[in-house]
């Protein structure tokens, strides 16, 4: 988030298989933001993994597997 304003909103694929996901952020150059990441299960069982956050002068490209 960026002020007030959600910036990218992205849900995983329900594994614990990491993905790359990279996002450009140019455009709130210079303003203050935050990640906020959540868990919106509502049954009897649900978890986050989320890692490596950077934040880079350029884009980044896919890691090679």
């Amino acid at each position: 988030m960026c002020s007030s304003d959600l910036v990218i909103r992205w849900h995983g694929e329900n594994t614990e298989v990491m993905h790359f996901v990279a996002h450009d952020l140019s455009a709130y150059e210079g303003r203050e933001c935050r990640v906020r990441v959540y868990d919106r299960a509502s049954g009897p069982w649900g978890h986050v993994i989320a890692d490596h956050f950077m934040l880079v002068a350029m884009a980044a490209a896919r890691p090679a597997r």
